[in-house]
């Protein structure tokens, strides 16, 4: 073979690895922006049918609706160091991973609140790694189109975070609760699939998130103010999904896919 066709061919690898990786990454951050917010509000509304099968007390159904938050403040915290040491794709691969088998383990393994608890943590905290390394993956992968893909993150997970409620309760009262709550762990398994081809395409150059060594966000005034407005809304997010639906149903004498469809 000729120079000049080794290096024909070595065009055509390289622009095909090119868009390879351009339409897996866009996968990716599509399909892991819908899952972020799923399991959080597929819950709530169908606690009444959770009910038959063990009871779920106000104070659990506090505790669950509080674990959200406790769980993405916790993995914002470790989760840049694990991508420092593992990659940015793998430690993605590994958040969505924990969404499946937390997802999944609430939906066939819970038998008590306390299950339910526990395999709802395995999921928020799977949930909290991808919050922390999409707006990252969205810098890596797309620096001329940050803005657009950012939209696109935003305007998914707040579909992810309302399909849910909306369907719940028709597919509990179909198929069960366990199947409705089980489902979208089982629609996750498609986000990893982007991320192994991303794996293979880009041979793993360790991209992972820049570590600030000197970097002391708490003496910067703005930090603050950008703390607050997140800590704010997301407070009023999780307690709506965590108490509308039960307030409605109890005091408003509305049905549960009523509720569901409210929130």
């Amino acid at each position: 073979m000729s120079l000049t066709e080794n290096n024909t061919k070595e065009k055509y690898d390289i622009a095909k690895n090119s868009f390879i990786i351009r339409y897996a990454a866009i996968a990716g951050v599509v399909i892991v922006a819908f899952n972020l917010r799923a399991a959080v509000a597929a819950l709530s509304p169908i606690y009444s049918f959770i009910n038959h099968s063990f009871p779920v007390t106000a104070r659990a159904q506090g505790t669950i609706g509080m674990l959200p938050t406790l769980s993405f403040a916790a993995c914002g915290l470790v989760t840049p160091n694990i991508s420092q040491r593992i990659g940015l794709v793998t430690t993605i691969i590994l958040g969505m991973t924990m969404i499946i088998a937390g997802s999944l383990g609430r939906a066939y393994l819970s038998h008590s609140s306390y299950g339910l608890g526990l395999f709802s943590i395995i999921t928020f905290c799977g949930m909290g790694i991808g919050n922390v390394l999409i707006p990252p993956c969205i810098k890596h992968y797309f620096p001329n189109s940050i803005g657009k893909m950012t939209a696109l993150y935003n305007v998914l997970a707040a579909i992810g975070a309302a399909l849910p409620s909306f369907c719940a309760v028709i597919v509990a009262e179909h198929f069960g609760w366990r199947f409705s709550v089980g489902l979208w762990g089982m629609l996750a398994i498609f986000s990893i699939v982007p991320w192994f081809a991303l794996l293979q395409s880009e041979h793993h150059q360790g991209v992972s998130v820049p570590h600030q060594h000197n970097y002391q966000p708490w003496k910067w005034l703005p930090a603050w103010g950008t703390m607050g407005v997140f800590a704010g809304g997301a407070a009023a997010m999780y307690a709506f999904i965590a108490w509308l639906p039960t307030i409605l149903i109890n005091t408003a004498g509305v049905s549960a896919e009523a509720a569901g469809v409210m929130l």
